[in-house]
């Protein structure tokens, strides 16, 4: 019975070796790719905020480095404005003695 039990422990730490290196295998691999895939991301948006930048539709805001921080959006539009005043006057008389 004995034999049994270190064949079954053996087993179960053999298939757990297998089990843990596949699976860090695959999740290496999907991290690798989520790597990848966000810093094709990130050079597209630059990609797209530089031609709106070109366009004149957006300012971007860098950093001293001249890493984006930000956008500086301007808004412009007429205003108008009209105004009424009126009033009344009273005299009033000095009476010195």
């Amino acid at each position: 019975m004995s034999i049994e039990i270190l064949s079954n422990v053996i087993g179960l730490i053999i298939g757990g070796g297998i089990t843990w290196y596949c699976s860090y295998r695959y999740y290496k691999r999907a991290g690798d790719e989520l790597r990848h895939e966000a810093k094709e991301l990130k050079r597209l948006a630059d990609l797209t905020l530089h031609a709106l930048e070109n366009a004149e539709l957006v300012k971007l805001k860098r950093n001293d480095k001249g890493v984006i921080e930000g956008l500086l959006i301007s808004l412009s539009g007429p205003i108008s404005a009209k105004s009424s005043l009126s009033g009344t006057a009273t005299v009033k008389k000095n009476e010195k003695t």
